[in-house]
């Protein structure tokens, strides 16, 4: 479902989900708001940079729809932190903020995956094959990267880069950020600022790297 967004976004309007947007509020509310003020987004830029409408649409509805939730996450993984460190008295740390802030982040997104199930019913369902199938892609493409390429900026450039490219902006954040919780509370790499930095670049530039 190359362009699902698009779809949830009409299911929901009109009405046919198991929530018409008329009798929304609160997460519910927020998440379609956002996702059609994405959807305009995407379109403009779309038109003015001259690329393919229907993609910018459903690639600016899929950011939308995830920045709410992907956004309240950051803050509250990073006030928890905080307070985890004060309680056992460790330090906070760039390097903590970041594992922390990445975690909520990864949990506001999914919460966001699960209040579109809720909006549109069996079509949002596919949200979370859609979400295990890229987490896949990403594995692969991350052993891919660790043997073709020299910097870590590259590698987390091109994973994040081939992600938007084949499934959507907001996927390629949501993985990104995945990794570097996955890095801080499971040891499975260094967890650093410059990686999330890198993952946006790839995302949505790629003209820099950290």
């Amino acid at each position: 479902m190359k362009y699902r967004w698009i779809l949830i976004g009409l299911i929901t309007m009109v009405g046919v989900g198991n929530v018409p947007i008329w009798a929304m509020d609160g997460p519910e509310l927020v998440t379609v708001t956002s996702g059609i003020i994405g959807g305009v987004y995407g379109a403009v830029d779309s038109v003015l940079r001259g690329d393919d409408l229907i993609k910018g649409v459903s690639d600016g509805v899929a950011v939308g729809a995830v920045a709410p939730g992907m956004v309240m996450g950051v803050i509250s993984g990073v006030a928890l932190g905080g307070a985890v460190h004060c309680m056992t008295l460790q330090p906070i740390t760039d390097v903590s903020c970041v594992g922390w802030g990445s975690a909520g982040a990864v949990i506001g997104g999914v919460a966001s995956h699960l209040v579109i199930t809720g909006i549109t019913g069996i079509v949002g369902v596919f949200n979370f094959v859609y979400l295990g199938v890229a987490a896949t892609d990403a594995i692969k493409l991350g052993k891919y990267a660790s043997t073709n390429f020299k910097s870590d900026a590259q590698m987390h450039q091109y994973v994040c880069r081939t992600l938007r490219r084949e499934k959507d902006p907001g996927t390629a954040l949501l993985i990104g950020c995945s990794k570097e919780a996955s890095d801080y509370f499971f040891s499975t790499g260094h967890t650093e600022w410059r990686d999330l930095q890198n993952d946006w670049e790839g995302t949505f530039s790629g003209t820099r790297s950290y």
